[in-house]
């Protein structure tokens, strides 16, 4: 579910001031030193971690993570943004 600026700060409010999690559209214009960028552009640049996480049943993938505290300017505020990157390896069924 894509979540905007009113959604994540009234879920959070009705939590007891929780950090909430949501995606944001790929395309989503962020604001940076050089002026706005979508978030795909601006993660380009960026070097991954890579970790191995445990999912459901105790299965373990590899995933790429990046992440950033960047202006969202839809929501007109600084967000943390985390962008994943599942590394699937042979058949992933």
């Amino acid at each position: 579910m894509y979540g905007n600026a009113e959604f994540m700060d009234e879920a959070s409010e009705i939590a007891g001031n929780a950090q909430v999690i949501s995606q944001i559209r790929y395309n989503q214009n962020i604001l940076i030193r050089s002026g706005k960028k979508s978030v795909e552009k601006y993660f380009k640049n960026i070097q991954p971690i890579q970790k191995t996480i445990h999912v459901r049943g105790g299965k373990e993938i590899v995933v790429l993570i990046k992440s950033a505290g960047i202006h969202v300017c839809a929501h007109k505020k600084k967000r943390f943004v985390i962008a994943i990157k599942y590394r699937l390896f042979g058949n992933s069924c």
